[in-house]
């Protein structure tokens, strides 16, 4: 059932029918944590509808389950019928938030090596290598 929910919660968001979308996206969600594509279709539609306190949560929960999701990810990788779908799609995505922060600093720690070699990704202000770091 929670993929039907998700199928219809897609369908409702085309629609531009988000309150119906958002409810549809959250039952399967509660039927099935997991569901990546719900949590998609969640968060568009809470950004398109203007709830963006709802859009930050469920980005934040897809993000745990997919972590590699951008906008790029969602232009290239889903199948778009028509550019004005996508957009649509991808703009419910930006009043989300996920453009804000495209480029996450890769901590330190996850780089490999230590921070005197010359790494791909810079250490920033806010990275460096704690003294006290276990």
């Amino acid at each position: 059932m929670a993929i039907y929910y998700g199928v219809a919660a897609y369908a409702r968001f085309m629609e531009k029918k988000y309150a119906e979308a958002i409810v549809l996206a959250r039952d399967a969600v509660r039927q099935r944590g997991d569901l990546t594509g719900a949590y998609r279709v969640l968060t568009v539609a809470a950004g398109m509808s203007g709830d963006l306190a709802l859009a930050a949560t469920a980005l934040q929960e897809l993000r745990r389950i997919q972590p590699n999701i951008s906008l790029e990810w969602i232009a290239n990788q889903l199948p778009w019928r028509f550019d004005g779908d996508r957009e649509h799609y991808l703009e419910g995505f930006r009043r989300a938030g996920l453009d804000q922060d495209l480029a996450v600093p890769v901590p330190w720690w996850l780089r490999g090596g230590s921070l005197g070699e010359n790494n791909s990704a810079s250490v920033g202000a806010d990275d460096k290598e704690p003294s006290n770091f276990i």
